[in-house]
């Protein structure tokens, strides 16, 4: 199964972080609980089911692409005038893997705790996701506040931090997911992380599968689609 979501860390099944669940990535002006966009909700992880620190990767494997001709697009977009999203680079690892963890545990027990302790979680963002996935980060202030990956047409990852919720962040981390992947999206999130299926829905996700625990958390998770 493809690696996850914020779940967000996205426990794609539980693949490090991007499976679906953006219970902390969410955009909690706009309800992204970690996925979801519905004002006054408090999901900062969105539950993009994070991917597996061995063999589950697989979303992971992909490597990094540009895809749908993403050469050919502005880099950076705004936000309010005040924050952008904008492709990761090399000095923003340390901010962005601190983001997906601070997500992550603040999303309990929307979404089940990690099973990997901190410093694995950033040795595996930092030496695989980075240089394999396609990174992109929210700013504020020029502080990252938001983090989104993505891989192939699956969202990985997609994390906001919890002091930055309801800023309409998580909304603009999906924009741009769908500016970059036009044609189709996937993602998964647990089953238990409600805010997040809301605020997926409510940006055109639709519900396509699921499995009772097939990943590392064991916990019952859902497959989301979105397409044009």
């Amino acid at each position: 199964m493809p690696v996850a979501v914020l779940d967000v860390f996205v426990s794609v099944g539980s693949q490090w972080g991007v499976s679906g669940d953006l219970t902390n990535d969410v955009d909690h002006s706009d309800g992204f609980p970690g996925s979801e966009t519905s004002a006054g909700e408090d999901s900062r992880s969105l539950d993009v089911r994070v991917p597996n620190l061995h063999v589950h990767d697989r979303t992971v494997a992909l490597g990094a692409r540009n895809w749908s001709g993403a050469c050919c697009r502005p880099s950076r977009m705004a936000v309010d005038g005040v924050s952008m999203v904008r492709r990761a680079e090399q000095a923003d690892h340390r901010t962005a893997t601190e983001v997906l963890l601070r997500s992550r545990h603040d999303s309990v027990p929307a979404i089940p705790p990690l099973v990997h302790s901190d410093e694995e979680v950033k040795r595996h963002f930092v030496g695989t996701v980075m240089p394999s996935a396609e990174v992109w980060v929210a700013e504020v202030d020029e502080t990252v506040t938001g983090v989104l990956v993505l891989n192939g047409n699956w969202i990985e990852q997609l994390y906001v931090d919890p002091d930055w919720t309801n800023q309409g962040l998580g909304t603009a981390l999906v924009e741009r997911a769908k500016a970059e992947r036009p044609a189709a999206l996937d993602l998964w999130t647990f089953r238990s992380n409600q805010g997040a299926q809301r605020f997926y829905e409510r940006h055109g996700f639709r519900a396509v599968g699921g499995t009772n625990g097939d990943n590392e958390e064991g916990e019952p998770d859902i497959h989301y689609r979105w397409t044009r």
